[in-house]
């Protein structure tokens, strides 16, 4: 696979050059047939056209045994683009040939190509879409850049990613007709972010991407921002991803804001795993005030976490069943609830303890109250 350098600046000539083709020659075959004449390849060894490719006046072709799939290129009446950087190439035309998606796909599929043997597996560009779930590790700062194909006059842009790699890159192909056209192909590490990070954090939280979500968390871990509390409550009560959850739990921790104690509550009644529950424990424990005593009350089964008045509802002809009752908390995990009620230095805190000193249905659970509401 070619390996892409940290910054590359290709200047291309989008006119044609060299002996002029006519006739059947100028056709996209005998154009593609020309281009492996060029490579030092035999084009009766065989040629294969993609017919399911074509885009615009461009055919696809590639040569070889019909699965090698060798020597890409794309061909029109006019021009030809090739699977490699190079001079002489009909980009201006080829950018605009199709709706920028299909053609960032068929430079994907110029850009990959099978290798020779088993030891050489070739190289593979993969096209990146902002709402794409990927099988590698990528950093959420680099990928909170990636964005969906785009052509605007004569500029292209589109983001991949190269086999093996996990820098997401960006293509720019600018290609004026007639001029000189110019690739910029530069990882996202290497680009700068438009505009300050937790500017953007706020509108990551609602991506359909499981890496946004998580870079807009991880920047308001470091500032917190009142106006995302609600939407990070969303996410630790709802979100499918446990990570996702994981995460905004300790983000509500650091932002202290009451709003955040019932969702982090609601998420530890939910939560059937243990080690998560914790997290959502620590979180719920870091915000201060009554609301959130109110609700670690609630988790150990002293009170409601907010006590409202339910409207009177018309008793139904075929009543629902009850909903499933919630996982049962482990004595240690009460136990965590009793040391958080403890620090805490308010009404609502002090008489969870004496409430749990009382009637805790665990002996361990009754002495620890007991102990801490003494020394509360």
């Amino acid at each position: 696979m070619r390996a892409f350098p940290l910054a590359v600046v290709v200047t291309l000539c989008s006119c044609s050059h060299g002996h002029e083709l006519t006739g059947k020659d100028a056709e996209p075959p005998g154009r593609y047939r020309a281009y492996l004449k060029g490579l030092g390849v035999d084009p009766n060894a065989g040629v294969i056209e993609h017919t399911s490719m074509t885009a615009g006046a461009f055919r696809f072709f590639s040569s070889g045994p019909k699965d090698a799939g060798r020597d890409r290129a794309a061909a029109s009446p006019t021009g030809l683009v090739a699977g490699h950087v190079r001079a002489g190439d009909d980009w201006h035309d080829f950018i605009a040939a199709a709706a920028p998606t299909l053609i960032a796909e068929r430079i994907a599929w110029l850009e990959s190509e099978p290798g020779p043997g088993p030891n050489d597996p070739g190289k593979e560009l993969r096209l990146l879409d902002p709402h794409d779930q990927l099988p590698v590790p990528i950093d959420p700062v680099a990928w909170i850049q990636v964005t969906k194909p785009t052509r605007e006059g004569d500029v292209f842009t589109a983001w991949y990613l190269p086999k093996g790699g996990a820098d997401p890159v960006r293509w720019q192909i600018t290609a004026p007709a007639g001029k000189k056209a110019t690739i910029d192909q530069t990882p996202a590490s290497k680009l700068k972010p438009a505009g300050p990070p937790e500017g953007r954090a706020p509108a990551a939280l609602v991506s359909p991407n499981l890496h946004e979500r998580l870079w807009g968390l991880k920047v308001l871990q470091k500032t917190p921002d009142v106006h995302a509390v609600v939407p990070v409550g969303q996410l630790v009560e709802a979100d499918p991803e446990p990570l996702v959850r994981e995460q905004a739990a300790i983000a509500l921790g650091v932002a202290a804001d009451d709003r955040g104690a019932e969702p982090l509550r609601k998420a530890f009644v939910a939560e059937p795993d243990a080690a998560r529950r914790k997290i959502y424990l620590d979180a719920l424990a870091r915000i201060p005030g009554e609301k959130a005593s109110a609700a670690l009350a609630a988790l150990a089964g002293v009170a409601p976490a907010v006590k409202k008045k339910k409207p009177k509802q018309p008793v139904p002809k075929s009543p629902p069943p009850p909903p499933p009752p919630p996982p049962p908390v482990p004595v240690s995990l009460r136990l965590d609830v009793v040391r958080a009620l403890a620090a805490r230095n308010d009404p609502t805190a002090a008489g969870a303890l004496k409430e749990l000193a009382a009637h805790a249905d665990d002996d361990s659970v009754r002495k620890a109250a007991a102990s801490s509401a003494k020394t509360n």
